[in-house]
């Protein structure tokens, strides 16, 4: 019943895409105007602000120097201030209940509370999952991180639990791990923790690899993690110094690669996290490192991670 749930649950969901997919804002609408012509109506605009950035805002004592910490984009966000001041959400008739119910409830059951109150509370909307983040964001990460976990290691779909984790990326994001498990209790508050989060986003990027030419004993793991299947591969591991064909992997494997699929002219070790405690503090919190400035660092790392090499 549970699986079938799930599979319900799972069945319409989007294309498959890179864990934590960002949005691309490089290129506008056709018809759009092009650099030179944004870059002067920036400049015409902010000429015309001039006069007022120079007015002290409202809450600002007079004749003090503006500070970035002025400016509305770095003020405290709503969901932070709950985060802070309210981390079990007990303020709210919704979350408040619902996280009792699942912290005393064993560990087979959240899954069941997770699809229930997904459907109950319209959670397949995502204006409203925006909504709710804002009231009660470690609350909505909880519900997803159990869809994820369990559609990657009771399900075995490793598309599914992808999806699932993306939908939890953008939100587990923003919160620093400090702060994500504080907001917790380092599991105490909230079943879940910052180490839990990124062993789970490791165990996809490495169940993604696939390998074969597809069928149902690999069930729709044809694609990795960044979209890419075995054809992409062939033409990824295409070059030799003699200039031979790639090879197959046999039925021995080859590195992360399954039989079957292009054999790579190199190996890429990756370190496991999991098994090195002094690792652990490194790979401490990608979700809030790729959505800030070292996101290449931690694209790298899961590129290998999903990668037959």
């Amino acid at each position: 019943r549970r699986h079938a749930r799930a599979g319900a649950w799972a069945a319409h969901r989007g294309p498959f895409r890179a864990l934590g997919g960002q949005r691309s804002f490089c290129a506008g609408p056709r018809g759009a105007p092009g650099a030179a012509g944004m870059r002067g109506a920036r400049t015409a605009t902010l000429l015309t602000l001039a006069p007022a950035l120079l007015t002290p805002t409202v809450g600002v004592e007079a004749g003090r120097k503006l500070t970035l910490q002025d400016d509305p984009v770095f003020q405290p966000k709503k969901y932070q201030k709950n985060v802070e001041e309210d981390p079990e959400c007990a303020r709210d008739a919704l979350w408040g209940p619902w996280r009792r119910e699942l912290m005393a409830a064993e560990q087979e059951r959240r899954i069941d509370l997770a699809y229930e109150k997904t459907m109950e509370w319209g959670l397949e909307n995502a204006t409203l999952v925006d909504e709710q983040a804002k009231i009660c964001i470690m609350g909505l990460i909880s519900l997803q991180y159990l869809f994820a976990q369990f559609l990657l290691q009771e399900v075995g779909s490793v598309e599914a639990a992808a999806h699932s984790f993306r939908l939890m990326d953008s939100q587990t994001g923003a919160l620093h791990p400090d702060l994500f498990d504080k907001a917790s209790g380092n599991g105490s508050i909230w079943p879940i923790t910052a180490a839990e989060v990124d062993s789970l986003r490791r165990q996809i990027l490495r169940a993604s690899v696939g390998g074969g030419s597809g069928g149902a004993d690999r069930r729709r793991r044809f694609k990795n993690a960044f979209g890419l299947h075995d054809g992409d591969w062939s033409s990824v591991w295409n070059w030799r110094p003699d200039g031979s064909p790639p090879a197959t992997v046999g039925p021995g494997g080859f590195g992360a690669a399954n039989a079957g699929a292009p054999k790579p002219s190199f190996r890429v070790y990756v370190y496991e996290p999991d098994e090195h405690a002094a690792l652990q503090k490194l790979a401490r919190g990608a979700a809030f490192c790729k959505h800030n400035q070292w996101g290449m660092e931690i694209a790298l790392h899961d590129w290998f991670l999903s990668c037959p090499c």
